[in-house]
């Protein structure tokens, strides 16, 4: 009888100790959930994002240097005698050259980054800098998950009185996915690059003209 009164209270102990054990296991998950994951994924991405970033710029660098180009190379213009401008044209067939070359030596770079870890310590996502480096590392890795794709935009503005400003913006989009023990997420990383910025002479503005004669009267 004395035996069985035992093994109740010992089977009430594992019972009570499991429930104790659950409980445990909800409540960690649910501080993980909430506090612990949103700031794994925000300073995993960022990151990422920055190292992608880094292969653009060095990608856009590279074949800019290879091609050996400036930025007169992606346009020309010509006035005439009373510095109107007679025509204004963009080498469309170099920039895109500039693009296909781009994107292939972007998604390269990534590609070549997917061997690459990202070790972080535990600390950083504490948010507390006094820890940040302290605790086991945390790695991340960055896949490629679409392809790289690479356009350009341009901008023919006035700018100030007798002036016009061109500009010529390399236009990246890549679709990458963030892999960590704890989590994985897809991120479009996209980034505008200045190729062409140049301010020139341009004629003055006919009503700039007009409220001169005004105020001179």
């Amino acid at each position: 009888m004395r035996k069985k009164k035992i093994k109740g209270k010992i089977k009430k102990c594992l019972i009570f100790f499991l429930v104790i054990f659950i409980i445990g296991c909800v409540l960690i998950f649910i501080q993980y959930k909430n506090n612990v994951l949103p700031a794994v994924l925000e300073i995993s991405e960022k990151y990422a994002v920055n190292t992608v970033n880094e292969k653009i710029n060095d990608s856009v660098e590279k074949v800019i240097s290879e091609m050996d180009l400036t930025s007169k190379d992606f346009f020309e213009k010509n006035f005439d005698d009373e510095q109107k401008i007679n025509y204004f044209s963009v080498d469309t067939i170099l920039i895109n050259k500039v693009c296909s070359k781009t994107a292939a030596e972007i998604s390269r770079e990534i590609k070549n980054s997917e061997n690459e870890k990202i070790t972080l310590p535990i600390g950083i996502f504490s948010g507390i800098d006094l820890i940040s480096n302290v605790g086991p590392k945390f790695t991340i890795s960055i896949i490629q998950t679409g392809n790289t794709v690479v356009d350009y935009e341009t901008a023919f503005e006035s700018q100030g009185i007798n002036q016009i400003n061109f500009k010529i913006w390399l236009v990246t989009s890549s679709e990458i996915s963030i892999i960590s023990p704890m989590h994985s997420k897809k991120v479009s990383v996209k980034r505008k690059l200045m190729l062409v910025n140049t301010v020139f002479n341009g004629t003055v503005p006919q009503t700039y003209l007009n409220l001169q004669d005004k105020i001179d009267n």
